[in-house]
């Protein structure tokens, strides 16, 4: 088949005019990753035969792995005009409006799609996915499961539901569903990170327990590419502004620059050159923000670690610094290739990387004390005075208010955090704290109104009976995330 893309591509796509002959020359580009010229050949089917469905399918597929989602859409939609009927369809819509962030029209188009065919692998997963961007992970977790069925050994599925099961605070079939996903994709470091961070929930797993996962995952990804890091040739004249690049898919609104805005803006820029290493999806008002506030912006969305190293080293980066960690999209086969003679880890994960590439980690001796845990890294531990937080507020903050325990005549305490975060020794802490300060209330947030009940029976679980909680009026007000920063400006939050 390529062969014969090949042997159409050499004569202008707009001379063929069969448009079955395009639609098969556009299939087999989009397979060999061809996508441009699959968009104009399957656009041209298009074109000869607009009123056969398939052809506008085939083409939104194209666009959609082009992240033209707008021109997908637009596709279907006329597709759906002359069939309405084609449960690939509804899937395919339901998929590209999740990519625009219109979730409740992508779960409707979704649902249609299994109104029409009940056993849709495809759509079950796709409304797993769209109804957990929903905060409705007890209804995700109920389509990923159905997904499952169908397929028991879909790694994204597993992937899928091991997320919903900790937006519900399920720690352990969050780690078996990795472990599963691991099984299945044994050489992805993408799952392993995966699993790294979400044993972390687990207070099972000691320091030692950590550390040898960590290190696991460096021997299977980060050994085998010794071979591939060449020597540093950056100036060492001694007077010479450093270089200082930072890594992260997280310039966006989210936590990262409320801890990095600060670093970025107060460089001294007389010794200090600062560039960005940007993997945002979603660039938004944040992202213009910080690119406002550095010399150099470099957007990697897309591109593999082999060529965002060697763009880093074209810049000849001196320190390269990593905000990410294991989490999820991050750069860690990058920093295995060693891009920058110096590495180091801080802000946007809590312990080692495992890595023997990454030199240091930001840290302090509040949540790492001096003697506990330098034996469980890789990195040197560099320990800034007070605290490594450097918080930087929203601009359109609100202005400090008075506490409002002088006002109620209680504390309220509060945790913004996953659900999953609160484990049993952590909630027997929260139920001893709440008795020892009567008649003060507790805050949680929840990944959605579905998870309610089920936050209620863990913490209840802990210790704090169910008349402590959310209407009763005395101890315990959960409030869904939707709600919170309502709260925020109304009670006083505990770390």
């Amino acid at each position: 088949m390529s062969t014969e893309a090949g042997v159409f591509c050499s004569r202008p796509l707009a001379g063929l005019q069969d448009a079955e002959a395009l639609n098969l020359v556009g299939a087999s580009l989009h397979r060999e990753g061809r996508l441009e010229e699959s968009a104009e050949a399957l656009g041209n089917a298009v074109r000869l035969e607009p009123r056969n469905p398939r052809y506008r399918i085939s083409l939104a597929a194209t666009l959609g792995r082009l992240g033209r989602h707008h021109e997908a859409i637009g596709e279907l939609v006329a597709a759906l005009a002359v069939r309405g009927n084609i449960p690939e369809l509804h899937n395919n819509l339901g998929a590209s409006l999740e990519k625009l962030g219109r979730f409740d029209e992508a779960a409707a188009a979704l649902r249609n799609a299994l109104n029409l065919r009940a056993n849709y692998f495809e759509a079950h997963r796709n409304l797993g996915n769209v109804l957990r961007a929903l905060g409705r992970p007890g209804e995700a977790v109920a389509e990923y499961e159905a997904a499952l069925k169908l397929r028991p050994q879909d790694a994204d599925s597993l992937a899928g539901l091991s997320s919903a099961a900790t937006d519900l605070g399920d720690a352990d079939r969050a780690i078996e569903c990795c472990r599963e996903v691991i099984r299945l994709a044994p050489d992805s470091p993408s799952a392993r990170s995966s699993m790294l961070y979400t044993i972390h929930y687990c207070p099972e797993y000691d320091a030692a327990a950590l550390w040898d996962e960590h290190r696991q995952w460096s021997r299977l990804f980060c050994d085998p590419l010794k071979h591939k890091i060449a020597p540093h040739d950056n100036d060492r004249t001694p007077d010479r502004r450093l270089r200082i690049g930072y890594v992260s898919p997280d310039f966006r609104e989210q936590t990262v620059p409320y801890f990095i805005t600060a670093a970025l803006r107060y460089h001294d820029r007389e010794n200090f050159e600062v560039f960005c290493y940007s993997d945002v999806e979603k660039p938004d008002a944040v992202t213009e923000r910080l690119k406002g506030i550095v010399e150099h912006w470099h957007e990697n969305r897309g591109q593999s670690h082999e060529t965002v190293a060697a763009r880093i080293r074209a810049d000849r980066i001196d320190i390269l610094v990593d905000l990410r960690g294991h989490a999820a999209a991050n750069r860690l086969p990058m920093f295995c290739l060693k891009p920058a003679p110096v590495q180091v880890s801080m802000v946007g994960y809590f312990d080692t990387t495992g890595l023997w590439t990454m030199d240091y980690r930001i840290t302090d001796d509040l949540q790492d004390p001096v003697g506990t845990t330098d034996q469980y890294h890789t990195e040197k531990l560099v320990r800034l005075a007070g605290s490594c937080w450097c918080y930087t507020a929203d601009p359109d903050s609100p202005d400090v208010a008075e506490t409002p325990a002088l006002r109620n005549g209680y504390v309220t305490f509060g945790s913004l955090n996953k659900i999953v975060k609160v484990s049993e020794p952590c909630g027997r802490l929260w139920a001893r704290v709440l008795e020892a300060a009567p008649g003060s209330r507790l805050v949680v947030s929840m990944a959605g109104a579905d998870a309610g009940g089920t936050v209620r029976r863990r913490l209840e679980s802990f210790g704090i009976p169910s008349d402590r909680q959310a209407g009763r009026g005395r101890h315990l007000c959960v409030c869904p995330e939707v709600v919170r920063d309502r709260y925020l400006n109304q009670v006083t939050i505990q770390r």
